[in-house]
């Protein structure tokens, strides 16, 4: 295990203007999905997948930090932190009124890999502008009334094969979301 410090990289939204335009965002898109892939492979589930815990290095070498959610999720106490609910699968939101609590998942994980994305190419948060500008808001909004994540729309510099994907990433049925691997080689094919 490595532990990964901010001097180890800065945050992935301060290094988007050096990657260029559309092909770059496509790059790293890529080797983030490349990384959590890698992750799921080894049975590990990261848990809270958002930009601001993806770091970049000088050699454009990308770093997922943060692994907080999976190293202490026990099983019977899960509860996702309110900053992180635009990233946050809706699945894994409490449900108070049946007392369900479900830990993070690697289909959770693709959840919050395609909102991620979304913010790579829009610089905000999921759901920015949504609920009088409170993105933390929508998504409990969204457990209850899937149908929202119709909302969301295509950003003008991201290309259609690249939303197609992160739609499916959002599917409020988490066994109907793609894998990390599936998304991985959908995005390289677009290269």
């Amino acid at each position: 295990m490595t532990v990964v410090t901010p001097e180890h990289g800065r945050p992935v939204l301060d290094s988007l203007g050096v990657v260029g335009g559309g092909a770059g965002l496509l790059k790293m898109a890529i080797k983030l999905t490349r990384g959590v892939a890698h992750l799921h492979a080894l049975g590990v589930v990261h848990g809270n997948i958002r930009a601001s815990n993806v770091l970049v290095d000088d050699l454009r070498v990308l770093k997922l930090v943060d692994m907080g959610f999976s190293l202490l999720y026990t099983g019977e106490d899960f509860t996702p932190r309110t900053s992180c609910l635009p990233w946050t699968a809706p699945e894994l939101l409490p449900d108070h009124q049946h007392g369900i609590v479900v830990g993070p998942t690697a289909e959770s994980d693709v959840y919050g890999l395609g909102m991620t994305i979304l913010e790579m190419y829009t610089r905000q948060p999921p759901f920015f502008g949504f609920t009088d500008g409170r993105p933390l808001n929508f998504p409990v909004k969204l457990k209850r009334q899937p149908s929202l994540i119709g909302r969301l729309t295509r950003p003008g510099n991201m290309p259609r094969g690249v939303w197609y994907i992160l739609q499916a990433c959002w599917n409020m049925d988490p066994s109907q979301r793609p894998t990390a691997h599936q998304v991985l080689v959908w995005l390289e094919a677009l290269m």
